[in-house]
């Protein structure tokens, strides 16, 4: 991961993932945390301030995260599982998963401003 002033254009810091290769990658607009998805399944979250990751989730047990949205207190992320799961932020657990009608893998996933979740 690396960090730079858009401003200025400099280099502010720079991280190694540590779980691999990355897949998906979004900011939270409500605090800037970043939130990268990995092959491995696992979510980390990071913070230009810290070397390390504020934090890790497994979202997905063996399959890569291949779609993340986030917004607020919460999070979803898609798995080639076929699978799509809503995280709550405050308390990094599970709320709700769902199969993907289709049986697809999902690709591309968006939180609108009212909070409806695009798959």
């Amino acid at each position: 991961l690396k960090y730079h002033d858009t401003s200025t254009g400099e280099l502010v810091s720079q991280h190694r993932s540590q779980q691999g290769a990355v897949n998906q990658m979004r900011q939270n607009p409500a605090n800037a945390v970043m939130h990268v998805g990995h092959k491995n399944g696992s979510v980390t979250l990071w913070s230009p301030a810290s070397s390390q990751y504020l934090a890790k989730m497994q979202c997905h047990k063996g399959t890569p995260i291949t779609a993340l949205a986030v917004q607020g207190n919460y999070m979803v992320t898609g798995g080639s599982d076929r699978q799509v799961k809503i995280w709550d932020l405050r308390m990094f657990q599970e709320t709700h998963a769902y199969y993907t009608s289709s049986g697809a893998i999902p690709t591309s996933l968006d939180i609108s401003q009212r909070g409806l979740l695009g798959v």
